[in-house]
């Protein structure tokens, strides 16, 4: 039974281990986020459609900067214009394997609202 379960294991990490070092494209979303400072909940969000997972989890960011979670596009769709702030730059150049800047503005979050804090998070019935 322990030598199945780690076959399994094995196989299923051959399988995908081939996506793992492909570019997202556009089925995936890999984002990088920074503060504005403007207040609490507003920041910049740049996404990269050429990285593969690996180069984003090797990723290291100046100060200041976060990445956010990993994402699935559902449905399939693409950005038909990129927002342009002035004072902000469009594009980012962070993986120095990739040429140019890989990273594109895709979104800049002016604000948010904390709906509830619960205490206690196992009791939310």
């Amino acid at each position: 039974m322990i030598l199945r379960k780690f076959s399994i294991i094995i196989l299923l990490t051959f399988l995908f281990q081939p996506a793992l070092s492909e570019p997202t494209m556009e089925e995936f979303t890999l984002k990088v986020l920074k503060r504005t400072g403007e207040n609490l909940f507003s920041n910049l969000a740049y996404e990269c459609n050429e990285c593969t997972f690996e180069q984003f989890d090797a990723l290291t960011l100046p100060r200041g900067w976060r990445k956010s979670p990993k994402q699935m596009i559902l449905p399939v769709g693409e950005l038909l214009s990129h927002p342009i702030f002035e004072g902000v730059s469009s594009t980012l150049d962070l993986i120095p394997e990739i040429p140019g800047d890989e990273f594109q503005l895709i979104a800049k979050a002016l604000e948010g609202k904390i709906v509830n804090i619960m205490n206690n998070w196992r009791n939310y019935d």
